[in-house]
């Protein structure tokens, strides 16, 4: 006799509906991800992109989302797996607050740029000094995924290859200094620099910070005049604790990107980077578009390095590949060996 099947075919269906959404919703960013992984000359790509991105840009603000991102982030740096440039780079920089009305930061007080400025203006910058070939250099390198892929490695090498340079390192993945309810850049630069006097710090940050962000309970939108000004006090308030904190301090600025409209967002940052720094007698803004760009500062994926041809940058045309890590280290050296001579 045969058994009647317990589970009928629409009971079947329903169960397998709600396995496809729940494995889209749980794994929305690594799809949304492979969607902007696609070639730009895909016809299907934006066909995907445009009606994905709404349910991502949902998703991104969900509790179980978050937490099911922060394992995997935990769970590769106990395991030692390196930052993946191809898969690993953060969707939520394609999204855009003024599209998604929803997308708002949370209502934690930050910091006030002003109040904290007020205790930096006694401190007068210090004066260039000259160092004996027996002082040990202390160097500090800071920075978000556009440290840490590709480059932060290679210079940090280089520098302790030169003989008495200390270096400190510490990058962090998807932050900048837009959210300071997500990850404090001031609180952690404080505390990395703690009774030290860094000889000189090296930023590299801006990636994640084409975003809008919270202040004082209210929601500033990425590229309005109020999130220009306010990103701009807090870029001169980093580069003032930078100053204070060292005798030397170099922001080096974002690369050409792929896609045009990214570009154009780390374009206006960099251009914030270059006239807070400037301010500081003892700071420097080292552009990167002559560096790692074509000949008319645009976008190149490869370049020419002592006659060969060498792959500057990653697949997802944001982070770096090895060869542009060792041309912009090559550049942060030759003002290195300016600045310290010993």
């Amino acid at each position: 006799m045969i058994e009647p099947n317990p589970y009928k075919t629409k009971t079947v269906m329903k169960m397998m509906v709600a396995a496809i959404i729940f494995i889209t919703f749980f794994n929305s960013a690594e799809i949304y991800n492979w969607m902007q992984r696609l070639s730009a000359d895909s016809a299907i790509k934006p066909v995907l992109v445009s009606s994905f991105e709404p349910v991502y840009a949902l998703c991104d603000r969900l509790p179980y989302i978050n937490f099911s991102q922060k394992l995997k982030q935990d769970y590769r740096r106990f395991a030692g797996i390196d930052y993946r440039e191809k898969y690993d780079v953060n969707p939520s920089i394609f999204l855009s607050m003024e599209k998604y009305s929803w997308l708002k930061p949370s209502e934690k007080q930050e910091l006030s740029p002003e109040s904290k400025l007020a205790e930096l203006e006694s401190v007068t910058p210090p004066a260039i000094e000259s160092f004996d070939t027996n002082t040990v250099l202390k160097v500090l390198l800071i920075g978000d995924s556009m440290l840490k892929v590709g480059f932060g490695d290679i210079l940090s090498a280089k520098l302790k290859a030169k003989g008495k340079i200390e270096v400190t390192y510490f990058g962090k993945n998807s932050t900048g200094l837009s959210r300071q309810d997500y990850f404090d850049w001031f609180a952690k630069l404080e505390s990395l620099c703690k009774g030290i006097k860094y000889h000189l710090i090296v930023l590299m940050i801006g990636a994640n910070d084409a975003q809008g962000f919270n202040k004082d309970g209210k929601v500033f939108n990425y590229g309005t005049p109020e999130w220009i000004d306010s990103y701009r006090s807090k870029t001169n308030l980093f580069a003032a604790m930078m100053s204070k904190y060292s005798h030397r301090f170099y922001w080096i600025g974002m690369p050409p990107m792929l896609m045009s409209k990214f570009d154009a967002k780390m374009k206006t940052l960099s251009k914030i980077y270059a006239e807070e720094t400037v301010k500081f007698p003892n700071g420097s803004y080292i552009a990167t578009t002559s560096i790692l760009g074509d000949n008319k500062g645009g976008y190149t994926a490869y370049g020419t390095v002592k006659g060969k041809k060498v792959l500057l940058r990653g697949n997802d045309g944001i982070h770096f590949a090895n060869g542009g890590g060792e041309l912009l280290t090559d550049a942060v050296l030759e003002k290195f060996k300016k600045d310290f001579k010993r």
